[in-house]
């Protein structure tokens, strides 16, 4: 069985299309560049999910994942969620949702962290003033530490 141990989570920025890279260096700890070179891209310069997966669950970041209906997220996980992009009309965007609990922040509990915060003129999902707020998503891939 596994025990569910905190996962760092810090955010990174993404590219233009480098969500999924983005959502990946968050969960392991790295950074985009250093993900990015671990992950190929398909031809339009997105990341298909079975690459992503591969590369969150190289055995140096100790991370294994779960998929999942979306109807199963519960609190104190972390997941990667995909959701409509805010940007790029009719494509999909990568966002991670950090459900740990936190005890010097007991009235918060989740936070979105969206590779989109922060880079000049995109839209974003997220918590802040500018941030848009989560309504839809659909591929639900859980990610903990391997132990």
């Amino acid at each position: 069985s596994y025990t569910l141990s905190r996962l760092e989570i810090e955010h990174v920025r993404q590219d233009e299309l480098g969500c999924y890279v983005a959502c990946a260096a968050m969960v392991c700890g790295v950074s985009f560049e250093d993900m990015d070179a671990r992950i190929t891209r398909d031809p339009t310069g997105g990341v298909h999910t079975t690459e992503l997966v591969r590369a969150i669950t190289d055995p140096e970041f100790g991370r294994r994942v779960i998929y999942y209906v979306p109807s199963v997220m519960a609190e104190g996980r972390v997941f990667i969620l995909s959701v409509p992009s805010l940007n790029h009309p009719g494509r999909s965007h990568n966002i991670v949702v950090d459900w740990q609990s936190y005890p010097d922040k007991p009235d918060e509990h989740c936070y979105i962290l969206d590779p989109q915060y922060g880079n000049p003129g995109k839209l974003y999902y997220g918590h802040t003033e500018d941030g848009y707020q989560l309504v839809n998503y659909s591929e639900v891939i859980e990610v903990l530490l391997d132990e």
